[in-house]
């Protein structure tokens, strides 16, 4: 298994009705060396475990699933993320699309060409 040059990391918290879009948009990036998605699951009450699940078994990119016993928190839900992240470098999203992940590309590759960590 190859290093991925780009980690998504997502906290997921009651997210069962928009993180399959938000993957969905995820997977259709170019990324020069591939890319990976991390979800961390943080202890959601909803179908959110159900929906990610289905979303790690259809993948077009690899997916980590993390799903924590309780809610942890955003803070906790993205440093777990961070450890299971492989890329070279590590993008954090919301789960809602407030970010748009092709701006997130964007700043990867700003960052790569700088020479940036």
């Amino acid at each position: 298994m190859t290093t991925p040059a780009l980690s998504f990391v997502i906290p997921l918290y009651r997210s069962a009705a928009t993180i399959g879009a938000m993957v969905r948009e995820i997977e259709t990036l170019a990324v020069e060396g591939g890319h990976e998605i991390i979800l961390v699951n943080d202890g959601s009450g909803d179908a959110t475990g159900d929906v990610c699940r289905a979303l790690v078994r259809d993948a077009k990119v690899p997916i980590t699933l993390v799903e924590l016993a309780r809610n942890y928190g955003e803070h906790n839900a993205v440093l777990i993320g961070w450890r299971h992240a492989r890329g070279a470098h590590i993008v954090n999203l919301d789960d809602d699309g407030q970010n748009p992940p092709a701006e997130a590309v964007r700043l990867w590759r700003h960052a790569k060409e700088s020479g940036l960590d």
